[in-house]
């Protein structure tokens, strides 16, 4: 159970703090060859962006263990020690987050469903980590919105696989609605033009009009003037409907 994971770690805290000051390698199983096989992540390329990774656990050690793993992958570690600093940080903007299933407080399977509950907060990645067995945690991290499940003691090659994975996912995601955001600006400007064109088009129509109307009252006039008795016949009469009103 975590109840009993947790005190073994207790019971060897000193010999796992010098390990880990050494550098040594962390949570592998006891199948050495089984990881072995497995292909470490790929470093990020040079020049590329530097990926915000959050990382939940309220145990000391296993949180500065999973910080220098994640730094060594490339990324940035952002620690937090609760669901409810969880929360507050990834507000704050991060690409990943790796968290521990059992938290005091809110659990980190409450902080995936909160997560997902919020639109802004949605589609970020979330890998959670337990002691459960590997199928019940599995069906219980995708249960409440989790992208993956690692099963402790956690794998240091699949760590970086399944983390480069998810950020590549992410980044997909990312470049996706920023096109998407873009192309809705295009659409906004190309139909500003087009409700710009057709007023200056109702506006030259109006003109237009103007123009034909005063051609024909000047033909009007000319054709008068070509009589002595029917000079300004049309003019006089406006100006006596004029005076009678």
């Amino acid at each position: 159970s975590e109840m009993c994971i947790r005190d073994r770690t207790a019971a060897v805290r000193p010999q796992i703090e010098t390990l880990a000051a050494a550098g040594a390698p962390w949570m592998l199983h006891s199948d050495q060859a089984e990881s072995a096989r497995l292909p470490a992540a790929a470093p990020p390329q040079p020049g590329g962006r530097r990926h915000r990774v959050l990382i939940v656990e309220d145990e000391v050690i296993n949180r500065r263990i999973l910080e220098r793993e994640v730094r060594d992958m490339g990324h940035e570690a952002v620690a937090a020690e609760s669901g409810e600093e969880a929360m507050r940080l990834v507000s704050g903007g991060v690409d990943l987050v790796l968290t521990d299933a059992m938290l005091p407080g809110m659990s980190g399977f409450d902080l995936v469903r909160a997560m997902r509950a919020e639109a802004g907060l949605s589609n970020i990645p979330v890998i959670l980590v337990s002691g459960m067995p590997l199928a019940e945690g599995r069906a219980a991290a995708l249960s409440c919105g989790a992208d993956d499940f690692l099963q402790k003691p956690v794998e240091r090659g699949l760590l970086g696989l399944r983390t480069a994975a998810l950020l590549r996912v992410k980044g997909s995601f990312d470049r996706a609605r920023f096109c998407q955001a873009g192309l809705e600006d295009a659409v906004w400007e190309r139909t500003e033009e087009l409700r710009r064109a057709v007023d200056n088009l109702t506006e030259l129509r109006e003109c237009s009009l103007l123009a034909q109307q005063e051609a024909i009252l000047c033909l009007s006039a000319a054709a008068e003037f070509k009589d002595e008795q029917t000079a300004r016949h049309t003019e006089r009469i406006g100006e006596y409907c004029g005076l009678l009103a």
